[in-house]
């Protein structure tokens, strides 16, 4: 049941801590929407953002929130409340305002349009140096993964997609990408760097690099063949360069031992193979086109970055420092990058790993082959669970571990496999935040434009 306009204000009349519940903030945010024309609210609002927005910060910005969709936080609303604090954290109270907004049905409209001109994250704003806010919001969300709402709400690109859009999307990786591309851009965007073009935009895990993180582009419209049959489509036209190709002597000498590609603190850079290794180790589908965010720098040759991508596919890493080598005949590449494979390539693995495509067979392998050794006493231990389980739950949930055990058994095959062949992906560029336009953030001014509009 929606909450009564007196219910409402009677709740912002008690104040909010920074504490509160998310529940109890969507519920606020919902109602705030709900009234908007209440000329009570919109009174309340202008007050605050009169001046003594200082005097009630919570409740302005859920003010904000339900009438504009918008957050203009507060300089007690950020990462670190005082010099020396920890940054690199979202504010907690923000975030439950943000989700706010994803979640509430009326601002759907008006959270879509606002995405593209409103920063999202405003406690970020006390870093003034682009670059370090980047990086400072790149480490906030590193080690998150899809069952963490705070980076749902950071892949929304600041309400551009809906709460569930945004929580469905980095749960369903497939073997065509990873969440990569999706966490640089959405980064990009939170520091205020204006990721959305005119072309509509997909949530998505198997994107192009150069047209996602080319925006803003323009709308055009264009034929492709398809089956045989010619239909219309959108053309995405970049507005928005790689750095290493628009300035003059940045561009990157792929197999040149003199001047390593130059990456600084905020930078996307991006990874892929030469020539015909693009795919991953896992098969054809899988792009081994990969960005990440450059954190931290040490001298000219060693980083830390944060990237998304890990783990199944949707995880976001912040890594150990990273060093920038050169290998004669292939190019400039971190130390830890990881290989990239041809079609004949990935269709030579698919051969070699036939045999081990039945159960039993890969069993036997387990007990004979020496690489297995390590799987060899879990496997003997599981086996007789199995045998000696006392109903079908306990043998079902055997079997279930028996399973995992023969698939990491097909992936440290596969991975003895790669090493036998492949080329490691090579540093192709990078992305500086300064190439994009900038998103405003809502000021005091703001809000009373919008209160008179």
């Amino acid at each position: 049941m929606a909450m009564t306009l007196q219910a409402l204000h009677a709740a912002l009349d008690r104040g909010l801590t920074g504490a509160a519940d998310h529940g109890m903030l969507a519920t606020l945010v919902e109602a705030v929407a709900t009234h908007a024309a209440d000329p009570g609210l919109r009174r309340r609002c202008r007050i605050l953002a009169d001046g003594n927005a200082a005097a009630d910060p919570l409740v302005y910005n859920v003010l904000c929130a339900g009438l504009f969709g918008v957050v203009p936080g507060d300089a007690c609303l950020r990462p670190a409340a005082v010099p020396g604090e920890y940054l690199y954290r979202v504010n907690a109270f923000l975030h439950g305002v943000r989700k706010a907004i994803l979640a509430c049905r009326a601002l759907e409209g008006m959270r879509r349009a606002n995405a593209r001109s409103y920063v999202f994250y405003p406690e970020f704003l006390s870093i003034t140096n682009l670059r370090q806010r980047v990086a400072a919001l790149a480490r906030a969300h590193a080690g998150m993964g899809p069952k963490n709402d705070e980076l749902t709400v950071l892949y929304s690109l600041a309400g551009y997609f809906g709460l569930s859009d945004a929580s469905w999307a980095i749960k369903v990786v497939g073997a065509g990408g990873t969440t990569s591309v999706m966490t640089a851009r959405a980064l990009y965007h939170a520091a205020g760097c204006a990721m959305i073009g005119e072309r509509p935009l997909a949530m998505s895990t198997a994107m192009d690099a150069s047209d996602e993180l080319g925006t803003p582009a323009s709308a055009g419209r264009g034929q492709k063949s398809r089956r045989g049959h010619w239909v219309q489509q959108i053309i995405a036209r970049i507005t928005v360069n790689r750095g290493d190709i628009v300035e003059p002597g940045a561009a990157c000498n792929d197999n040149e031992a003199a001047g390593p590609p130059s990456l600084d603190v905020g930078d996307i850079y991006v990874v892929d193979g030469e020539g015909a290794h693009k795919y991953q180790m896992r098969g054809i589908g899988a792009r081994t086109e990969h960005v990440g965010i450059i954190v931290e720098k040490y001298g000219e040759r060693a980083f830390r970055t944060v990237d998304g991508g890990f783990g199944i596919g949707a995880d976001v890493n912040l890594s150990r420092k990273r060093e920038m080598i050169f290998k004669a005949g292939v190019g400039w590449t971190f130390a830890d990058a990881p290989l990239a494979f041809s079609a004949a390539e990935v269709g030579w693995m698919d051969r070699q790993m036939q045999p081990y495509a039945d159960d039993a067979a890969m069993e036997q392998a387990i007990d004979s082959e020496e690489p297995f050794a390590e799987l060899r006493p879990g496997l003997a231990r599981t086996r007789l669970n199995i045998d000696a389980a006392a109903n079908d739950k306990l043998r079902e949930m055997h079997a279930r571990t028996l399973a995992m055990i023969l698939a990491n058994a097909r992936l440290m095959k596969r991975q003895l496999l790669a090493a036998q062949t492949g080329t490691v992906r090579t540093i192709q560029g990078r992305w500086n935040p300064e190439s994009y336009a900038g998103l405003q953030h809502a000021s005091r001014d703001t809000i009373h434009r919008l209160l008179t509009a």
